[in-house]
């Protein structure tokens, strides 16, 4: 996948700096899809990962609160901000949500803040059980 455009790197940057993670060092991951006309960022908190021990596997979400009103801040013409708390359906794999659309640099683009981390992704943060210690593969 190729670089996102610069535009969208810095709204990403000014976005992920009104979400608020409890969990230190939990790194925040994004995925994009710039179209012909509208552009679409879906940012997510990454999960810890249980590596080692009884609980080998087992996934932590990470807790994080995020500051809707500075989010809909960076946006140059704000068109909606909506919150879908539940899965809708078998083909939703974004689950709960914040979605913000409007205009940002002159580009139309859709935001949306993503509870948990879709599965297709691998988490960002794992225990070390043995080593008790925290390894952020994300950054890395």
């Amino acid at each position: 996948m190729s670089p996102p455009p610069t535009w969208a790197s810095l709204l990403v940057e000014k976005v992920c700096l009104s979400v608020q993670i409890f969990e230190e060092d939990s790194p925040i991951g994004c995925h994009y899809y710039c179209g012909e006309e509208s552009h679409e960022i879906s940012i997510f908190v990454s999960p810890t990962e249980i590596v080692g021990g009884p609980n080998d596997g087992h996934r932590i979400q990470s807790r994080f609160v995020v500051d809707v009103v500075e989010v809909m801040k960076h946006f140059d013409v704000l068109d909606a901000v909506t919150w879908q708390p539940q899965v809708i359906d078998e083909t939703d794999d974004l689950g709960p949500h914040l979605s913000v659309t409007g205009e940002y640099l002159g580009e139309q683009v859709w935001v949306r803040i993503l509870s948990d981390t879709p599965e297709q992704f691998l988490p960002g943060r794992i225990i070390d059980f043995e080593e008790r210690r925290f390894v952020n593969i994300w950054d890395e």
